[in-house]
């Protein structure tokens, strides 16, 4: 029998509701993930030899039936107990997605989008929305990313839980121009856009694990060859150092099989640009594919969410 590792301290374990089908299953997870390993059942006749896995938090989609041990001969329900299992099965897999920044526009569209394919999310932000709210995944509201306090706050919220990716978005812009600058407000956006993405690494660092994700939400803005028009100072130049503190997180994390990218999701219609550019929902499909291509091979990269490398 092969057995396939699960942290178990990580989910919760319940019996099988027999109406619960591969088809279910698959409705539930259709596209594989890493993270907290599963497996996808075929052929089934009877419940025998099958469990429920369920998130931390109460959410329909997560009570679904799923078995964990792969085999011809049997299934391991939970550390010591064997069930039997004859059926052929297929492996698949699921995540836990932290995000700052999740009460509008492009945070509130990676959850949306990453929770409906199937992964665990923890929306962070200052304060939800009604959209937020209403999505059904964890929240987690009250969070500066530029306080410190707040985030061992943060911190004794996500407790132990391993997070497979750590998706840095919360951010800030003040258009500003040569001559009448507020250097106040760079100074806030150099502690929201550049230290606050390294405090949430630095603060959930033992939350990470070989194999985990650390994504920045930058801006091609930040990139030095390819300015061409000058301008928003302050913003500019605090991604142009949060490039560099991606660069650097690579470095420190590598050795520990964990993978950064620093991604820039286009011009978006948000807040932040007067709703002018593409969807939110178009940047974030092409946002959520580079997350997913992400890998130690690639690690360190600035990308466009459309998948070409932009210059530094």
């Amino acid at each position: 029998m092969e057995v396939i590792p699960m942290n178990f301290n990580r989910y919760l374990l319940n019996g099988l509701n027999p109406a619960d089908t591969a088809s279910t299953i698959r409705s539930r997870w259709p596209r594989h993930r890493r993270g907290g390993r599963a497996v996808e059942c075929t052929g089934l006749e009877n419940q025998q030899g099958l469990i429920a896995l369920r998130g931390f938090k109460s959410h329909p989609l997560r009570q679904t039936t799923v078995p964990l041990i792969k085999g011809h001969n049997g299934w391991v329900r939970e550390p010591g107990v064997m069930l039997v299992l004859p059926h052929p099965i297929q492996e698949f897999a699921l995540a836990n997605i932290l995000i700052t920044g999740c009460n509008r526009g492009i945070g509130l569209q990676l959850a949306t989008q990453l929770d409906a394919r199937g992964d665990d999310v923890i929306a962070v932000c200052r304060t939800a929305s009604d959209a937020l709210s209403h999505l059904g995944v964890r929240v987690i509201t009250g969070i500066d990313v530029a306080d410190g306090d707040s985030l061992h706050r943060l911190k004794g919220e996500v407790g132990e839980q391993t997070i497979d990716v750590l998706i840095n978005n919360a951010g800030i812009v003040h258009g500003d121009k040569f001559g009448s600058l507020d250097y106040d407000e760079m100074l806030q956006q150099y502690r929201v856009n550049t230290l606050g993405p390294l405090r949430i690494t630095e603060a959930l660092r033992d939350n990470l694990a070989q194999g985990s994700k650390v994504v920045i939400i930058s801006s091609r803005v930040g990139s030095i060859a390819d300015n061409s028009s000058g301008g928003y100072y302050g913003y500019r130049a605090s991604k142009t150092a949060v490039n560099q503190v991606g660069v650097n997180l690579m470095h420190d994390l590598k050795p520990l099989g964990i993978a950064v990218a620093l991604l820039h999701p286009g011009y978006v219609a948000t807040d932040m640009t007067s709703g002018k550019g593409i969807s939110p929902a178009e940047s974030v499909s092409g946002l959520i594919q580079r997350i997913d291509d992400l890998s130690m091979e690639n690690t360190g990269g600035f990308w466009h969410a459309e998948g070409y490398e932009l210059p530094w």
